[in-house]
């Protein structure tokens, strides 16, 4: 009788021991499914590629080219040459007044 309890008393001790894992185990999986949660976030992964990696927004870089007709275009005429005007000219005429 004495040797049945004392392998029931073990048995017991067993069954808490692995109720204590899988308590353990089931914090871990919540832990771990909240991670993977939060690295499957857009704004997660844009952060990590900004911060960490260096990383640019494509639209911050992206050029646009446009193509133009010749209708499109404005022809500026050549401007009249205007003669130098010497810092001494400058001085003289304000000293003339």
């Amino acid at each position: 009788m004495i040797c049945s309890q004392i392998v029931l008393n073990e048995k017991n001790v067993k069954i808490n021991e692995w109720n204590d894992k899988i308590i353990y185990e089931t914090k871990r999986e919540k832990i771990l499914e909240s991670s993977l949660d939060n690295k499957n976030d857009l704004n997660y992964i844009i952060n990590y590629a900004v911060s960490e990696l260096g990383m640019v927004k494509e639209d911050l870089l992206q050029k646009y080219y446009i193509l133009s007709d010749s209708e499109d275009r404005v022809e500026i005429p050549e401007s009249k040459s205007v003669p130098a005007i010497d810092f001494t000219d400058i001085l003289s005429a304000i000293f003339r007044r």
